[in-house]
């Protein structure tokens, strides 16, 4: 067994500062019967996300979020806040999907980065977002150099997404005697992932989406199916 916290037992150093700077309403348990469109279930990054999204989409849909703990009070809240395109890992990306669908896996996640900025910006949502993109280093003879074969690179006419830089280029960057060279990725960013997590909570409870905190999920009873049109006669979630 792996020795966890109980949600809510321990807050990371980015939940702290998110929560300090602005804590928010606390959203009530899920304590009666519900009837809902959508029940979306986890208040991180991909539910709350999904809720946003789907708000968008349709706006009269009748959403309903649960969360066991507070939103971003999960893995959204306490990890490195990278944001990355994954083009230093497209060769085994194209290994598993093909030229055509590893490409658009790329292009979509490049493109996501940019997203996140502006829905922060729009939104008024200070997550300390910074694009200033990701580079690998190489501090001895020993380790292979990413980039020295450009092929796939050049195969998918995606060179500008790669740039190979010198000792001397790469020192400008981050200074050390050790390093050799490096290589540059401009699709890459960072944030603060709590106050990220917490400014999207504030952006879909502002757009009408039901937060239930406090309320884990224990049990789903898949909806009955007529077997000639495939289609839910009945909308109750709980």
């Amino acid at each position: 067994m792996i020795d966890m916290p109980s949600p809510g037992a321990a807050r990371s150093f980015w939940l702290q500062e998110a929560l300090a700077d602005e804590p928010g309403e606390p959203a009530p348990p899920l304590e009666r019967h519900l009837v809902a469109d959508v029940c979306i279930v986890g208040g991180g990054f991909a539910g709350l996300w999904t809720a946003i999204q789907l708000t968008e989409r349709e706006p009269g849909l009748r959403i309903a979020l649960i969360e066991q703990d507070i939103a971003g009070g999960g893995a959204s809240g306490r990890n490195g806040g990278f944001l990355s395109a994954s083009w230093f890992d497209i060769d085994a990306i194209i290994g598993l999907f093909g030229d055509e669908e590893g490409l658009r896996y790329g292009r979509v996640q490049a493109a996501a980065i940019d997203a996140v900025g502006s829905f922060a910006t729009a939104n008024g949502i200070d997550c300390w977002f910074h694009k200033d993109g990701t580079m690998g280093v190489r501090s001895g003879e020993w380790q292979g150099r990413f980039g020295d074969d450009l092929g796939v690179f050049q195969r998918l006419g995606i060179t500008d997404r790669v740039e190979l830089l010198s000792a001397e280029q790469t020192r400008a960057r981050a200074d050390s005697p050790r390093f050799l060279d490096g290589t540059f990725f401009e699709d890459g960013a960072v944030c603060q992932p709590a106050r990220l997590a917490r400014g999207l909570r504030r952006v879909a409870l502002e757009r009408g989406v039901h937060l239930f905190e406090r309320t884990r999920m224990t049990g789903l009873d898949r909806p009955w199916c007529a077997p000639s049109t495939g289609r839910s006669r009945r909308k109750r979630w709980w």
